[in-house]
C-alpha cells in the first residue's frame, strides 16, 4: 500500500488533517506491515528536499493566502510523509 499525506504538527481542518508522529504510529500499529519504507520530504526555498521525521515534525500546513513577501512559498503542506507498506 502506498500512502502520502501532509506531515508535521497535528492540524485538523475538518475535511482533512495533517498527520503527526502519533498518527503515523497508529497507522503502523493497525496495518502491522511486514515491510515498510517511510520517506519524508520538506519544502524549502530551493524546492522539495528529502528530509527526516525530526526536521519535519513541527511544520505547519499553510492555508492562508500567500503574498509575494513570504519567504516560504509552499502553497499547502510544508512537509509530507510517503509510506510504502507491505502486508
Amino acid at each position: 500500500m502506498f500512502i502520502t499525506f501532509p506531515f508535521g504538527k497535528y492540524q485538523n481542518f475538518g475535511w482533512f488533517q495533517q498527520f503527526d508522529f502519533k498518527m503515523i504510529s497508529r497507522i503502523l500499529e493497525i496495518f502491522q506491515p511486514k515491510k515498510k519504507q517511510i520517506n519524508y520530504y520538506k519544502y524549502l526555498k530551493e524546492g522539495w528536499k528529502l528530509s527526516n521525521e525530526k526536521e519535519c515534525e513541527n511544520t505547519e500546513y499553510l492555508i492562508k493566502k500567500i503574498t509575494r513577501f513570504k519567504a516560504n512559498l509552499a502553497i499547502s503542506a510544508n512537509a509530507v510523509a510517503c509510506f510504502e507498506l507491505v502486508k
